[in-house]
């Protein structure tokens, strides 16, 4: 018995091993690693997790229940400001009574919201880890020592501009444009395609269902 699980677990782990020589292959022989279209391709794998995160949030969150949770949280902290305002010893009393409710319904949303993240977080450090093994080129880098180039921006960023300077390299072929890496590239890509996927699904990046917009409107 413990003889067929060995071999299933090679069999598995060679199986893993084929499908992760295949991509990279592809990914390399289409050159989707490196510029122009790496950038291109990091929005697509920015798309399809934030689609997958959208519809398993939504798949497992009751939309409806959510709704009417964040209604009685609004009103709290609405009743909140009342009690603030007009130092009424009996509001306070009665805020005092709610806080318990308010907790609980605080640590029954975090339970719900839990579920997809848990499942989408696991298949995301898989997706990135392997990303982050096969996008850029170091060739394309003056400091190939940072890592390799995914995207090269038609400016220049000044390595002391404030947060995301340290983000570029220079570009080996033309040093005054500033080239980005996988991690860089990939975070920008993400907070713009989830921005506009999660508001399109009706899905805050906190997990909070909002209102189902019109995403023309």
């Amino acid at each position: 018995m413990s003889a067929n699980n060995g071999i299933n677990k090679v069999d598995i782990r060679h199986w893993l091993m084929g499908i992760t020589e295949f991509l990279h292959d592809l990914i390399v022989n289409l050159n989707l690693h490196q510029p122009p279209l790496a950038m291109i391709f990091l929005i697509f794998v920015s798309v399809f997790i934030t689609y997958l995160s959208a519809w398993l949030t939504k798949l497992f969150v009751n939309q409806e229940e959510m709704k009417r949770i964040n209604k009685i949280l609004m009103d709290h902290e609405e009743f909140k400001k009342e009690v603030r305002e007009t130092q009424n010893p009996k509001l306070y009393v009665k805020l005092k009574y709610n806080e318990t409710r308010i907790q609980e319904i605080n640590q029954r949303m975090a339970m719900k919201r839990i579920v997809p993240q848990l499942m989408i977080t696991i298949p995301f450090f898989i997706i990135f880890g392997f990303l982050r093994g096969v996008m850029g080129n170091p060739a394309l880098n003056l400091t190939p020592d940072r890592g390799g180039i995914v995207s090269v921006m038609p400016f220049g960023v000044p390595s002391s501009f404030p947060l995301i300077g340290g983000w570029f390299s220079q570009y080996m072929f033309l040093p005054e444009l500033s080239a980005a890496g996988f991690g860089s590239m990939y975070f920008l890509s993400a907070v713009v395609t989830s921005t506009l996927l999660l508001r399109i699904f009706g899905v805050n990046p906190r997990g909070d269902m909002m209102q189902q917009q019109n995403p023309l409107m």
